[in-house]
C-alpha cells in the first residue's frame, strides 16, 4: 500500500508539472505529444493492473494505446507521412506485411502494425512540435515524463521495493514496471532525453544522466549496464576535450588511455558472475551454436540461458525452406512453435527467425538510418548524443528485443523525431540563426550553446515545405 501511494504522489507530481508547462504552448499536436507519452509511462508504472488482460483480451495498456493511436492521427500532419526519413519504416512494415500474408499470419500482424502506427504517429508529433517550437524546448516539455520512471525506480531501491529475477535470484528495482527489460529501455530514453537537452548549467546535464545512470544500475539489468558503454564513451571524451588544452591532449590521452586499461582490468576481478559470463563466452571453441542439442548444461546457462535461446532459434530459422530464408516464418510466429518458448532476447536473430535475410536487412536499415541522419546532422551536439544513444540501443538490441514492446517504439520515434527535425535546420535556426555556428554556452557546458536568434514564421513555413 505505501508504494502504491507512493507511485500516485510521484505520477500527480509529474502530470502537474506538464500541466504548468503546457499553458504556455498554443497547439493542441504539442500538448497531446506530452500526455500520450506521461499516460503511457504512467500506466507501466501499475503493471499489475494495467498489464494483465481484460474484455476480448485487451489490458488497459492496450485499449489505451489504441485509443492514443487514434486521437493521434487526428491531430498530426498527415503530410509528414512523406518524410524520407520514414523510408527505413516503411520497407520493414512492407517485409512484415509480406511475410505476415504468405506465412498464414495475418491475425498476428494486427499488434505488429499497431505498435509501429504508435512509433510513426508519436515521431510526426515529435517532429511537427520540434518545426513549430524548437527542438531544445520541446524536449524540455517533455523531460518531466521522462523523469518520472527514473524518479520511481530510484524511489523503489530507497525504499526497499524491488523484485527478484526468476533466472539467477538477483533484485531488480524497477519502479512497478512489468519487467527489467521494459524498465531498462524506458530508462534508456530517459536518459536520451537528458543527453539531448542543452542545459544551461553544465552541472544539470551530469547530474540528471548520473541519476538516470543509477537507475538502470539498481534496475540490475545486465543488457542496459552494458549497453550504457558507447555513452560513458562519449561522456568522456566530451569532458576530456573540455578540460584539456589542445597542447597536452596528446599525452594527457595516453595517460588515460593506460589508466582505463589497468582500472578495466581490476574491474573485471571484482564483476559479479553473471557478468563474467561474457569473458566465458569469449574464450569457448568449437561451440556450434546452430545446433542446441550439442550445447552443453554449462553452456546452455550462460548469459541467463541466452545462448541456448538463440541457439534454438537459428536451428529453427535454418529447418525452413527458401521461402522462410527469405522473409522468414511471419511476425509472432515464435508463438506458434512447439519448441519456441520465449522471444528470442537478440532483436537481430528475433526478425531473423519472423521475418528472414530480408526483414533482417530491413532491421539493420532502420538502425542505420538513424546512425546516417545524425552523422549527417550540422549541429553536432545533437550529431553526437544522437549517435551514443543509438549505439546503446543497438548494443542492448544484442541481448533483448526492444522493438517487440512499445517502449522499444518510443525510444525510435524520439530518435526520428529528434534527428528530422534537427536535419530540417529548425533547432539551428531557433538557436544561432539561419548561416550561423553555434556557440559556446557562457555558463561554461561545453556541449551547449547560446539561444540568441529566433527565426521569422515564414522562414519555419518555407523550410518545412522544403522538408
Amino acid at each position: 500500500m505505501l508504494w502504491l501511494l507512493v507511485s500516485f504522489a510521484a505520477c500527480a507530481v509529474s502530470l502537474g508539472v506538464i500541466l504548468a508547462q503546457l499553458r504556455k504552448v498554443d497547439d493542441a499536436a504539442t500538448r497531446f505529444l506530452c500526455l500520450a507519452v506521461w499516460l503511457r509511462l504512467t500506466l507501466g508504472a501499475f503493471a499489475d493492473y494495467t498489464a494483465p488482460n481484460l474484455a476480448a483480451g485487451l489490458s488497459i495498456n492496450a485499449i489505451s494505446t489504441i485509443g492514443v493511436i487514434g486521437a493521434g492521427w487526428l491531430l498530426m500532419e498527415h503530410r509528414l507521412l512523406a518524410l524520407r526519413a520514414l523510408a527505413p519504416v516503411y520497407f520493414y512494415l512492407s517485409v512484415c506485411i509480406v511475410s505476415g500474408v504468405l506465412n498464414g499470419g495475418v491475425t498476428v500482424l494486427v499488434p505488429v502494425l499497431l505498435n509501429w502506427a504508435y512509433m510513426l504517429m508519436l515521431a510526426l508529433l515529435l517532429y511537427g512540435a520540434v518545426t513549430r517550437h524548437g527542438c531544445d524546448r520541446v524536449l524540455r516539455l517533455l523531460f518531466p515524463a521522462f523523469a518520472l520512471p527514473v524518479a520511481l525506480g530510484l524511489l523503489s531501491f530507497l525504499l526497499g521495493f524491488g523484485q527478484v529475477a526468476e533466472n539467477d535470484g538477483s533484485v531488480s528495482y524497477r519502479g512497478g514496471y512489468l519487467h527489467e527489460s521494459i524498465y531498462s529501455v524506458i530508462a534508456f530514453t530517459s536518459l536520451a532525453i537528458a543527453l539531448l537537452i542543452k542545459w544551461r548549467r553544465a552541472w544539470l546535464r551530469y547530474l540528471f544522466t548520473g541519476l538516470v545512470f543509477a537507475a538502470i544500475f539498481v534496475a540490475n539489468y545486465r543488457t542496459s549496464i552494458i549497453a550504457l558503454a558507447p555513452v560513458l564513451v562519449m561522456l568522456g571524451y566530451g569532458a576530456f576535450t573540455a578540460m584539456t588544452p589542445a597542447r597536452f591532449r596528446v599525452s594527457v590521452g595516453i595517460f588515460a588511455v593506460i589508466f582505463s586499461f589497468v582500472a578495466a582490468t581490476t574491474l573485471l576481478d571484482s564483476l559479479p558472475d553473471r557478468y563474467t559470463d561474457l569473458l566465458t563466452l569469449s574464450q569457448l571453441e568449437n561451440v556450434d551454436i546452430t545446433q542446441p542439442q550439442e550445447l552443453t548444461d554449462d553452456e546452455r546457462r550462460l548469459l541467463s540461458s541466452r545462448i541456448y535461446i538463440w541457439s534454438r532459434y537459428i536451428n529453427a530459422y535454418l529447418d525452413g525452406g527458401a521461402l522462410q530464408t527469405l522473409i522468414g516464418y511471419g511476425p509472432g510466429a515464435w508463438t506458434r512453435s512447439a519448441t519456441l518458448i520465449t522471444h528470442a532476447h537478440n532483436n537481430m536473430i528475433f526478425d531473423l527467425y519472423n521475418i528472414g535475410l530480408i526483414g533482417l536487412a530491413a532491421l539493420l536499415t532502420l538502425y542505420g538510418a538513424v546512425l546516417a541522419q545524425a552523422w549527417r546532422l550540422r549541429d553536432r551536439f545533437y550529431a553526437s548524443n544522437l549517435i551514443a544513444v543509438m549505439l546503446g540501443f543497438i548494443t542492448m538490441s544484442l541481448a533483448t528485443s526492444p522493438f517487440n514492446i512499445v517502449e522499444g517504439h518510443i525510444f525510435y520515434a524520439v530518435m526520428v523525431g529528434v534527428g528530422a527535425g534537427v536535419a530540417a535546420g529548425f533547432e539551428a535556426d531557433d538557436a544561432y540563426g539561419a548561416d550561423a555556428d553555434p556557440k559556446p554556452d557562457p555558463e561554461g557546458d561545453p556541449a551547449s550553446a547560446s539561444a540568441s536568434v529566433a527565426p521569422a514564421a515564414s522562414a519555419r513555413s518555407d523550410r518545412a515545405a522544403r522538408a
